[in-house]
């Protein structure tokens, strides 16, 4: 399998966005973007505990990382040189949603799960007593949550290309989880790495940049509320950002799984004409 080269993927995507701008940023705009913008608007500063407790807040958080999704899944299969309008692929992206989501699921429910019992279990060691019993206990969980966390890092790195693979290549989510994993053999430290600095960047510069403009829209316009001004403008910012951090990282991504899949080069990406 071609060795991984983070500096070549970061070459192709910025290759392709200058060349692709026209085709790829209305579909950022629409399916990433604008959903982020009327989340943002309908629900200022509503945490995901908050979001939790109230139906119509999770049904609008979930439709806005569904579209979000399939809008990724369009940008990563353009990415990866197939041609087509981008109604197609969108098409494409939407009908590929659904195994793309259950391979995730299928990967994130058991450890949710075991990660809530290491905390459960954490919680009753933190009330009980002070002794020997809870040191040897309190020393146990910390070397399974020390395995937990390893073990998580290793699995996010094997599925990080499973979303431009399941753009182009078909199959459930068991099969998805599988060829994610084959790709993915002998690179784990690469793609954590590339995974790492990119999104780490990504949030210091999205929450920088919302700082700012939240404290300016603030001492302006005051405190955002749902459907205020105020709101609309941090919703804005806030969604341009998201926009360009999330398709620049899905085109990221496809590039690293283009060279371990042998998947088409940026040359034969979607000609700007595609509309």
């Amino acid at each position: 399998m071609t060795p991984l080269s983070i500096s070549r993927a970061w070459e192709e995507t910025t290759t392709f966005v200058a060349r692709e701008t026209r085709l790829i940023v209305p579909l950022a705009l629409a399916l990433i973007a604008l959903p982020a913008v009327i989340f943002g608007l309908a629900a200022p500063d509503v945490t995901n505990e908050v979001a939790a407790r109230s139906p119509g807040l999770m049904a609008l958080m979930l439709g806005v990382f569904l579209i979000g999704a399939v809008g990724q899944l369009a940008i990563a299969r353009l990415a990866l040189g197939h041609r087509e309008r981008l109604g197609e692929a969108i098409r494409h992206g939407a009908a590929r949603l659904p195994a793309l989501v259950g391979g995730f699921l299928v990967v994130g429910l058991p450890l949710g799960f075991v990660l809530a019992l290491v905390v459960g279990a954490a919680a009753v060691v933190g009330k009980a007593g002070a002794g020997a019993g809870k040191a040897g206990a309190a020393l146990i969980l910390l070397a399974l949550m020390t395995a937990l966390f390893i073990a998580m890092l290793i699995i996010f790195a094997r599925c990080l290309l499973m979303l431009p693979l399941a753009s182009v290549e078909a199959g459930g989510p068991l099969r998805l989880i599988k060829r994610s994993f084959a790709v993915s053999r002998g690179a784990v430290l690469r793609l954590l790495a590339a995974a790492a600095l990119f999104l780490v960047g990504g949030v210091v510069i999205l929450i920088a940049v919302r700082s700012v403009v939240g404290a300016l829209v603030i001492v302006a316009l005051g405190k955002p509320e749902a459907w205020t001004v105020s709101a609309l403008l941090i919703a804005l910012v806030d969604g341009a950002m998201q926009a360009l951090i999330g398709t620049v990282f899905t085109i990221f991504t496809a590039r690293l799984y283009a060279q371990r899949s042998g998947e088409a080069g940026p040359e034969s990406g979607v000609p700007s004409s595609a509309t």
